[in-house]
């Protein structure tokens, strides 16, 4: 499945790169300064998502509810090889949260602990990669694929109808994860440009374990029933994610 969303993607995004070079300006002319760094702000579309995989008592609500709070914010710093041609560094922040009620079945077999509960899932990425730059017209119509390291952990908080609080906070896990983004800079001045894309975040893994708490459960709650709170845990495979964003770019003069 991962496979399949990346090449579909990157089909995609050459069939537009292709279309893109009849519209090519004339002016080829390499812009005098090489360095430029940009800021990102966009939303995600969830794809595959590990922590909404119904095989969980707590992951069964968010797949009938709406899972997909999923924010993104990046930066970056590119820098011109030649005329047609980047090499980008993408440092990235993603949020997903999830609300969902469900019972937790304690070691006796019993359903004995309704909760209402927020998940949290937090991705840092840091990805590098090519990136294909094709003038047209006042802008720089953009293919990117990176790939990097995602380090990713996640926050359960609970409240039962009895008053019982639970705040989880699990350990941080790395992993690999890759990335295709297309997108368009509109430059109205030599060194401000303007830019909106969508990004093809691959984060999801097949086979993950379970995330581990910071504090054993014993440890943190004695008073509540270990074999139902670790059906809180979430899983850490990750998130595949089609990304929307908008964000500025600065060229820095004389670089």
């Amino acid at each position: 499945m991962k496979k399949a969303y990346f090449t579909s993607f990157l089909a995609i995004c050459l069939v537009v790169f292709g279309l893109g070079q009849s519209l090519m300006a004339q002016e080829l002319a390499t812009p005098q300064s090489r360095w430029t760094v940009g800021f990102d702000v966009g939303a995600g579309m969830l794809l595959d998502c590990q922590i909404c995989d119904p095989s969980n008592v707590l992951n069964t609500p968010l797949k009938q509810t709406d899972p997909e709070s999923y924010q993104v914010i990046s930066g970056n710093v590119n820098y011109r090889l030649i005329r047609w041609l980047e090499l980008t560094a993408n440092v990235g922040y993603g949020q997903l949260q999830a609300q969902s009620t469900t019972n937790l079945t304690a070691s006796d077999g019993r359903n004995g602990y309704p909760l209402q509960q927020n998940v949290v899932e937090q991705y840092r990425m840091l990805t590098v990669g090519p990136k294909l730059m094709l003038r047209i017209h006042q802008g720089d119509l953009e293919l990117a694929i990176r790939t990097g390291i995602n380090l990713h952990n996640a926050r359960v908080r609970a409240t039962g109808f009895s008053g019982e609080s639970i705040d989880v906070t699990y350990k941080l896990q790395l992993s690999r994860c890759s990335a295709v983004r297309l997108g368009y800079t509109y430059w109205p001045r030599p060194q401000f440009g303007i830019r909106a894309a969508a990004e093809l975040f691959i984060g999801n893994r097949t086979t993950a374990d379970l995330y581990e708490p910071r504090t054993p459960y014993a440890t943190a709650f004695p008073a509540l029933d270990t074999t139902a709170l670790q059906q809180l845990t979430p899983n850490s495979g990750g998130v595949n994610s089609l990304n929307f964003s908008l964000g500025i770019t600065y060229r820095f003069a004389g670089y």
